[in-house]
């Protein structure tokens, strides 16, 4: 039997448990639902077409979801790449690379837009990515271990086991898995998904049921017929609050067990005392060939390549352009392109240019600048980058330190000095003082008579990769002296890597 859980949080309380975000209150639910397929007990017979898994084989497929929202059709796009990582006996260890996820939503032609409407949203967040991934799966596609998450949104479930169904018995031609399961509902909004909140109001009982029928078997390809259907228990006016049928068609290649394509067409539908929404979604997923696979990986290459490539004269001209432009998008857009680039040579003018938007009042524009600034402010922006260290928004400071560290000026190491004692900005701060080098040492020294020992033992890390015979004294003294055994460890080896440069 297959266990199903739907989540909505990081932390559920166990795999069979379904948690989902709701406020009924509203007219547009807040939700987060992901389905999760849990492992299946291992059946008795041999799998009809097991999974066979090579060391090394990588296997890239493309996954498109679609949602009509009744004004726009929203859409998903990812291409995972599943890596067998190693082999014992029949079972595989897998990892999921290349998470990355395209969103796009196209509004519907004819279109009657009202100022007041109800909203059709889903209400599930826009998924950019993938998380990291890592499971052990034996020859039938049963779950042995797994670390890491790796949802789709729509309550759709996890995406690697939607690339690696389980696979019958030998003999078996329809089976069918039931389960109940449970759905914790939860009253907030706007919508926050954190492991450390718990906004329980309820909790709903569910049954599930999956059948899948053989359709047809070759040596070249097995066809799969999958129904699914979940609803809970609770209703309102004779249906059931929360719904979700699916029937789909999957195709399998009978001699390596893997995923050729499938296709399922899934309703959900949720209700409230006084409305009801329902979400059509479809899913497409289709194993590229080797071919497209390593063209994928060439472009890959290529983007990456002109992502960090020196601006030529006219893209160098085109950014100065759009720095003066009042269009905030347009400005963000440059920044972040500068961000992963760097000059040739130090460019005062352009330097300039992305340093007037360190005062802006928008926190992302200040974020995206000092990125910017990291490789490509000159000495001139010192000052502004000190200065920039004590703004509000966290984020700015972080890249701030980064690129004094590059600039290596001395006038930046007492304020990077200061922030090390601070906890929050302490692993940024040094690193930059690390990267000023030299400069830094009589600084860091400052360090060392610290009341708290975390600060002197960074001190101690420091000055074990700057330090110079200068510093000797006061780690000598330390490594004796220091209440804290860490510190004194420390210490002693800052002194050895002094003594032996």
């Amino acid at each position: 039997m297959r266990r199903i859980a739907l989540r909505a949080d990081f932390n559920p309380s166990h795999p069979g448990e379904t948690a989902m975000m709701f406020d009924l209150s509203r007219w547009l639910l807040s939700a987060f639902a992901c389905l999760w397929l849990s492992s299946s007990i291992a059946r008795a017979d041999e799998p009809a077409w097991p999974y066979q898994f090579t060391v090394g084989e990588r296997i890239t497929y493309e996954v498109i979801i679609e949602v009509d929202t009744g004004d726009a059709v929203d859409t998903h796009t990812a291409r995972p790449t599943l890596h067998v990582a190693g082999v014992q006996d029949t079972t595989g260890t897998l990892k999921i690379s290349d998470t990355q996820v395209a969103f796009r939503s196209r509004t519907k032609e004819n279109t009657f837009r009202r100022r007041i409407r109800v909203p059709r949203r889903p209400p599930f967040p826009t998924l950019r990515g993938f998380s990291e991934r890592e499971v052990t799966v034996a020859a039938d596609g049963t779950f042995v271990t797994e670390k890491g998450d790796s949802q789709l949104p729509y309550a759709l479930g996890d995406v690697m086991r939607l690339l690696m169904p389980s696979h019958p018995g030998t003999g078996d031609e329809t089976w069918t898995e039931s389960a109940q399961t449970s759905i914790r509902i939860t009253s907030q909004w706007p919508p926050r998904i954190s492991p450390f909140r718990s906004n329980e109001v309820e909790r709903l009982s569910a049954t599930e049921e999956e059948t899948w029928t053989v359709e047809s078997a070759t040596e070249k390809q097995v066809t799969l017929k999958r129904g699914y259907h979940l609803e809970t228990s609770d209703q309102i006016e004779g249906e059931p609050r929360l719904a979700m049928q699916a029937t789909g068609t999957l195709q399998l290649d009978p001699q390596t067990g893997w995923l050729i394509e499938r296709q399922d067409d899934v309703k959900f539908t949720v209700r409230s005392e006084n409305l009801t929404v329902k979400y059509p979604l479809e899913i497409r997923v289709r194993r590229l060939t080797e071919e497209e696979r390593q063209e994928l990986l060439a472009k890959k290459d290529a983007a990456a390549a002109a992502r960090v490539a020196p601006l030529t004269d006219e893209e160098r001209t085109q950014a100065l352009v759009a720095l003066e432009s009042d269009n905030k998008t347009t400005v963000q857009q440059t920044l972040m392109k500068l961000y992963h680039k760097s000059p040739e040579e130090p460019d005062g003018e352009l330097a300039a240019a992305i340093a007037n938007w360190m005062q802006d009042d928008q926190d992302f524009v200040r974020m995206n600048a000092a990125k910017a600034l990291v490789n490509w402010g000159t000495i001139e922006e010192v000052p502004l980058l000190i200065e920039s260290l004590e703004d509000s928004f966290f984020a700015v400071p972080l890249a701030a330190q980064e690129a004094l560290g590059r600039l290596g000026d001395e006038r930046a190491v007492p304020p990077l000095v200061a922030r090390v004692r601070e906890l929050r900005s302490r692993a940024g701060a040094v690193q930059a003082l690390k990267s000023i080098g030299a400069p830094a040492e009589q600084g860091v020294q400052q360090l060392l008579d610290d009341d708290e020992w975390t600060v002197r033992f960074e001190a101690c890390k420091l000055l074990a990769e700057i330090g110079t015979e200068k510093s000797l004294p006061l780690l000598e003294d330390l490594a004796e002296s220091d209440a804290n055994g860490v510190v004194k460890r420390f210490a002693e080896n800052a002194v050895k890597e002094i003594r032996g440069r």
